[in-house]
């Protein structure tokens, strides 16, 4: 008597892109939005582009209270333009989308460098952190 033993082993086929164009457009398209709400000081609609992760460490009232502030100190937001931009998309069983991108952003009353990191969460980019830098020396 032949006792066969079979043996399935599971192979999981990983592909990573970093630097996409298309990605970068994605959340290029994202941060317009954002900037244009933050132009007209629209900032409750900003609240939408943020995925709920970000809400766990800073809550909606204190991200609208800080927009405020920031303007006041800062000015509001006359434009931004991109620095810098990284994309990487590694796909697999656990897939996972990071785009990160910089702007020079001028303000009426200062200049700032704010980087904005997404995630792609159920096929939708999502504002996951928003960091804001400025001299104190106007």
């Amino acid at each position: 008597m032949f006792i066969m033993i079979s043996t399935v082993i599971s192979c999981t086929v990983k592909t990573t892109t970093t630097d996409s164009i298309e990605d970068k457009n994605k959340a290029e398209a994202i941060s317009d939005k954002f900037y244009n709400a933050l132009k007209k000081q629209q900032y409750p609609s900003t609240i939408s582009l943020f995925s709920p992760k970000f809400f766990h460490v800073l809550s909606r009232e204190t991200l609208l209270k800080n927009y405020t502030k920031i303007a006041n100190e800062q000015g509001t937001v006359v434009s931004s333009d991109l620095i810098e931009w990284h994309t990487k998309t590694v796909s697999n069983d656990q897939s996972k989308n990071v785009y990160t991108l910089t702007f020079n952003v001028k303000r009426t009353l200062n200049k700032t460098i704010e980087t904005l990191t997404f995630y792609m969460e159920n096929n939708t980019l999502k504002i996951v952190n928003y960091d804001i830098k400025y001299s104190l020396n106007k």
